[in-house]
């Protein structure tokens, strides 16, 4: 059964769904418990030719769940998602600083009256409570002169997992959201992380883009760009073998380092005669800070060489006059097994 049928449920509730179904001779009615939210039910017989019809019960789901029909409903939620947005660069005090002597309310800082009129378009053409959440977030962005995201899967939906860690521009995706519509699926409960490219980035947040000195499990980490905080990246640094790590513009740093000068795209680099580690802090197309310490550890648990046999079939390019091989996202000599970059 569970070969041959064919759909697609949000998640991977159709896997654990087809494991966990009982068929009966009559008529029977199955749910999926993956993460404890029904994705679908199915109904149907067992005569000859079954034919089962999926049921999207997903918006009753959600919807009984979140409600935001009330009177201040949509306004508590478009409150709540900017205000999610605004903590994370302390945002607050640093717009309350332009009042000097006068003590302003929360609620005044964090809704404007432009927002006044997106909240009540929303409650004509707009339902789902994760677009209005979306919205609210991505207005918040750009009130902080953020106007790049990215697309960050939270969910384990097939779907958003093929958007994960697309750069998207924020006006683009609050159009989208406004008029009905949706990224990957709806009611998408996922997230959009700010991308700040500190070479262009103009806005209210220039003196606070980097935290100061925070030592983590005995690393010491210097200039950390505030929007990277987070307990999962700092775990990702202190599993470097650096005692010291410091965030800087690679580009003015290597300038001013012999060693490195003439090499592009340097985006990590050890001084040893200082003991420090250090990583640029600005994107490099889509890639930033993240990428570069996670391609780092990946590299580093990889040995310097491996066997030929491993290397056998593999498709062959040339770098710098050397032929190499992909494999294990680097490049190995195809002929000594030394791995090149």
């Amino acid at each position: 059964m569970k070969d041959n049928f064919d759909a697609f449920f949000v998640g991977d509730g159709s896997r654990e769904l087809m494991l966990e179904q009982t068929l009966t001779k009559k008529k029977h009615s199955l749910e999926s418990k993956v993460r404890e939210r029904p994705h679908a039910s199915l109904t149907g017989d067992t005569q000859d030719g079954v034919r089962f019809e999926v049921v999207d019960d997903v918006e009753d789901y959600i919807v009984s769940r979140i409600d935001i029909s009330g009177e201040d409903g949509y306004r508590d939620a478009f409150l709540m998602g900017k205000k999610e947005v605004y903590s994370r660069f302390n945002f607050l005090a640093i717009k309350s600083a332009a009042f000097r002597g006068r003590a302003v309310r929360e609620v005044d800082l964090i809704l404007e009256d432009s927002d006044l009129h997106i909240i009540e378009y929303l409650k004509e053409h707009v339902k789902d409570y994760y677009a209005v959440r979306s919205v609210a977030q991505l207005v918040a962005y750009e009130s902080m002169g953020i106007f790049d995201v990215m697309f960050q899967e939270q969910d384990g939906c097939s779907l958003c997992l093929a958007m994960g860690g697309s750069i998207l521009y924020t006006r683009n995706l609050i159009r989208g959201f406004t008029s009905g519509g949706f990224l990957s699926h709806p009611y998408c409960d996922c997230a959009f992380f700010p991308v700040i490219r500190r070479s262009s980035y103009q806005g209210l947040l220039t003196p606070h883009l980097n935290l100061d000195s925070v030592t983590v499990k005995g690393t010491l980490i210097h200039n950390l760009p505030i929007e990277y905080k987070s307990d999962e990246f700092y775990q990702m640094l202190v599993e470097l073998p650096f005692d010291e790590i410091s965030f800087v513009d690679m580009c003015e740093y290597r300038n001013s380092i012999l060693l490195v000068k003439d090499v592009d795209n340097v985006v990590i680099h050890y001084n040893e005669d200082e003991e420090i580690l250090y990583i640029h802090n600005d994107y490099i197309g889509t890639a930033g800070p993240f990428q570069y310490v996670s391609e780092y550890l990946k590299a580093a648990a990889l040995p310097a060489k491996v066997s030929v046999s491993n290397l056998e079939g593999l498709e062959r390019y040339y770098l710098d006059g050397r032929t190499v091989v992909l494999w294990e996202g680097s490049y190995w000599d195809a002929g000594t097994g030394e791995r090149v970059k």
